[in-house]
């Protein structure tokens, strides 16, 4: 092999690329993914966390006869923004189309390791 690296390096050095890096955010679904480690996804999960118990606080707390504060809001996550635009074309509701995104996620994960390696 005459300079480069083998295709065999290529495949390694790929499969270490980090969750949030631009090469899986292509493979995950488009540039939105950028960024979108676990890290990230736990803290967005975390602030809807301590927004929801601040949410439920709240409303234990309210007197019964005044006007009760609305649920917040999710922090927005490429996943959740995905899902709700295909509900919205499909007429679908965004936790079946999250749902049916999952499924297919799966469906072609199991396709792609019953394929033989490079």
């Amino acid at each position: 092999m005459t300079g480069g690296i083998s295709p065999k390096r290529a495949v390694a050095l790929i499969k270490q690329l980090p969750h949030g890096s631009r090469f899986v955010a292509a493979q995950r679904g488009g540039p939105q993914y950028i960024g979108w480690d676990f890290d990230r996804y736990l803290r967005a999960a975390l602030v809807d966390a301590m927004n929801n118990n601040t949410h439920a606080f709240i409303m234990a707390n309210t007197d019964k006869k005044k006007r009760k504060p609305k649920a917040p809001k999710s922090v927005p996550t490429p996943d959740v923004v995905k899902a709700e635009e295909e509900a919205k074309k499909s007429g679908q509701n965004a936790f079946s189309s999250q749902m049916d995104m999952m499924f297919n996620k799966l469906k072609r994960q199991e396709e792609a390791a019953a394929r033989p390696p490079l």
